[in-house]
C-alpha cells in the first residue's frame, strides 16, 4: 500500500503552488492522473490473473516510479502530463493486486480482516503525504522530492520481485526450483479463458446490484467529499474555510478508522449483507440529515457525527470487492475486480459532473445558499435511499465463503 502515498499526494503538491512556472501551468493534472488509473484498471486485472499478482505489483511500482522520474526531470507540459499519467497508471495497480494477493494467501473467511490491515497502512500513507511532506516541501525543491519518490517506489518493486509470492503453491514451486531447478511457476488460466470471464462477469447477474450500489456510494462521496463540502458549509452556515475543513476531516477521520475495522468485523460476523446493510443505512440517513435537516443537525452539533458517518459509509466498496470475490471464480478475482473498479470510478466521475451543471442551472434560476444545496443534493438523497434498498432486497447473503461453485450447480 506504499503506493497511496502518490495518490494523495498529489493534493499537496496542487497546493503548495510551485514556483516553477511549468508546474504553475499543469491545471489539468489530477484529470490525467485519473485517466490513467481508469484506462489501465482492466488490463492490469488481466495480467495479474494471467501472470500473477507478483509480476503486475512488481510492474506498478516501476511504472510510477517511472512517472514521479518523468515528471521530476520535465522541461515542459509534455514531460509533465506524461509524467502524471505514468503515475495514475502504476496506481491502478494497488487496490485489485491487495484482493488478488490475500485471495491467493488466506480463507475466504479470513481475507477481509487482513484487507483491512492493508488498507490501515494504506491510511499511513496518505497520512504521510499531507503535513510531513509539506514540511518536507519548505527545505526541499519539488523535484529533487520526484526523484525520492521514484527511487522509493522502484526500491519497494524490487523487494516485491524478491521477496513476494502469488500464493502457497507459488512458493513451494519457488523452493523447488532452489533445489533442483526442475519446477516451474504453476501457470495461471489462459488468456481465452481470462477475458471469457470478462464477459461472464458483466454478465452476472450476482454481481449486478454491487455494480450500482458502488456506482451510487462513489458518486456521491465525490459530489460531497471531494467536491462540495467546504462550500456547502460555508455557504449553508456561514463557516470559514478553516472551520468547514475541520468537518471534512471529520469525515476522513471516520472513513480511515472504518476502512481498517469493517473488513474484521464482516468476517467475525460471518456475513457481508449485514455490514452492506449498515453501511447503506448510514449513507442513506446521512444524506437525508444533510439535505432536508441541514440547520438543525448543525444547530444541534449533530454535525459532527453524521459527518462521521458519511465517512464511515465510504467504506462500502471495500466489502463489495470482498462480497465480488464470494460470488465469481477464485481464479479471474483480478479481472473480476477491475471491472467493478471500473463501474466504481466511473460513478466517482460522472456524478460531479453532472451536479455540477444541475447546481449552475438552479444558480441561473436564483437559488442561494442551503436552498441551492437542499435542492441540488434532493435527487443524491434519493439515490441513497435506492441504493440501501437495493441491498435489501437484492444482495444475497454468501456468508464470507466463496459461492461461485455452489450457486452455479444450483442454476443448472
Amino acid at each position: 500500500r506504499a503506493l497511496d502515498f502518490h495518490r494523495v499526494a498529489r493534493a499537496v503538491a496542487n497546493r503548495c503552488h510551485f514556483p516553477d512556472p511549468v508546474v504553475g501551468k499543469s491545471h489539468n493534472l489530477a484529470i490525467l492522473h485519473d485517466a490513467g488509473e481508469f484506462f489501465l484498471q482492466l488490463p492490469l486485472g488481466i495480467l495479474a490473473d494471467r501472470f500473477g499478482i507478483r509480476r503486475v505489483l512488481a510492474l506498478g511500482c516501476f511504472v510510477t516510479a517511472l512517472g514521479s522520474l518523468v515528471f521530476g526531470s520535465a522541461a515542459g507540459m509534455p514531460g509533465i502530463f506524461l509524467g502524471r499519467f505514468l503515475m495514475g497508471a502504476g496506481l491502478a495497480v494497488p487496490g485489485m493486486a491487495l484482493q488478488k494477493l490475500v485471495a491467493g494467501w488466506f480463507e475466504n473467511s479470513r481475507a477481509s480482516t487482513v484487507i483491512g490491515i492493508g488498507c490501515g497502512i494504506g491510511s499511513l500513507g496518505a497520512l504521510l503525504s499531507q503535513f510531513p511532506l509539506t514540511a518536507w516541501l519548505h527545505v526541499a525543491t519539488w523535484r529533487s522530492i520526484y526523484f525520492s519518490f521514484a527511487a522509493f517506489t522502484a526500491a519497494i518493486g524490487i523487494a516485491t520481485v524478491l521477496t513476494m509470492r502469488n500464493s502457497p503453491e507459488d512458493l513451494a514451486a519457488h523452493r523447488e526450483r532452489q533445489k533442483n531447478r526442475a519446477s516451474s511457476t504453476p501457470a495461471g488460466p489462459s488468456l481465452r479463458d481470462i477475458l471469457k470471464n470478462i464477459a461472464g462477469t458483466l454478465a452476472n447477474r450476482r454481481i449486478w446490484p454491487v455494480y450500482f450500489i458502488l456506482f451510487v456510494q462513489m458518486g456521491l462521496y465525490q459530489v460531497f467529499a471531494s467536491t462540495w463540502a467546504v462550500s456547502y458549509l460555508e455557504r449553508s452556515f456561514g463557516l470559514s474555510g478553516t472551520q468547514a475543513s475541520a468537518y471534512t476531516s471529520c469525515l476522513m477521520i471516520g472513513m480511515m478508522t472504518a476502512s481498517t475495522l469493517i473488513g474484521g468485523v464482516s468476517d467475525q460476523l460471518r456475513s457481508r449483507k449485514k455490514v452492506f446493510l449498515a453501511l447503506y443505512f448510514c449513507l442513506a440517513l446521512s444524506w437525508v440529515l444533510l439535505t432536508f435537516f441541514g440547520e438543525f443537525i448543525y444547530a444541534s452539533g449533530v454535525l459532527w457525527p453524521v459527518m462521521l458517518l458519511l465517512g464511515v459509509s465510504a467504506t462500502a466498496s471495500q466489502i463489495g470487492h470482498a462480497y465480488v470475490r464470494d460470488v465469481t471464480d477464485p481464479r479471474f478475482v483480478g479481472t473480476s475486480i477491475s471491472c467493478v473498479s471500473l463501474i466504481n470510478m466511473l460513478g466517482g466521475a460522472l456524478a460531479p459532473v453532472f451536479c455540477g451543471i444541475y447546481m449552475d442551472s438552479l444558480e441561473v434560476k436564483g437559488f442561494s445558499g442551503l436552498a441551492l444545496y437542499r435542492r441540488a443534493f434532493t435527487p443524491l438523497t434519493v439515490l441513497a435511499i435506492l441504493s440501501f434498498a437495493v441491498v435489501i432486497f437484492f444482495i444475497r447473503e454468501t456468508g464470507c465463503h466463496n459461492r461461485w461453485g455452489e450457486w452455479q450447480q444450483a442454476e443448472r
